[in-house]
């Protein structure tokens, strides 16, 4: 091996180090100032918006002329626990804590999701 290829090969190493920390600590600082709501919908209209920081076994109880649903909030994870529409498909969804998701429940009219200034990625292809 030549003096030209060791120097070649350090400096992909050196770059390689460069991109991955640079990459890693854009990513840490976006997860640092991202505020997070959650915002509960019924019929289109907004009903509740919550900033998701620190909320510790917080339920929330909406009553509407459409039914009665009950949403918990803990560790920045919100899940239907209650809801009086006839199938229940909205209580059996599993907690959501990412920004864009969102639990629905048809028959009462009502969504809560979660949305944030700064949207997370999901999945990255090249």
């Amino acid at each position: 091996m030549k003096k030209g290829d060791k120097i070649v090969i350090l400096f992909i190493i050196i770059f390689a180090i460069t991109l991955f920390v640079g990459t890693n600590k854009r990513n840490i600082d976006n997860k640092k100032n991202q505020e997070k709501y959650v915002v509960i919908t019924v019929d289109g209209k907004e009903y509740k918006k919550l900033k998701l920081d620190n909320v510790k076994n917080e339920k929330i109880e909406v009553k509407t002329k459409y039914g009665k649903n009950i949403i918990k909030i803990d560790n920045e994870k919100v899940s239907m626990i209650y809801s009086d529409c006839p199938d229940n498909l909205c209580v059996e969804m599993k907690s959501i804590e990412k920004s864009g998701d969102s639990i629905i429940c048809l028959p009462n009219r009502l969504t809560v999701s979660i949305e944030s200034k700064v949207n997370e990625v999901d999945v990255v292809l090249y």
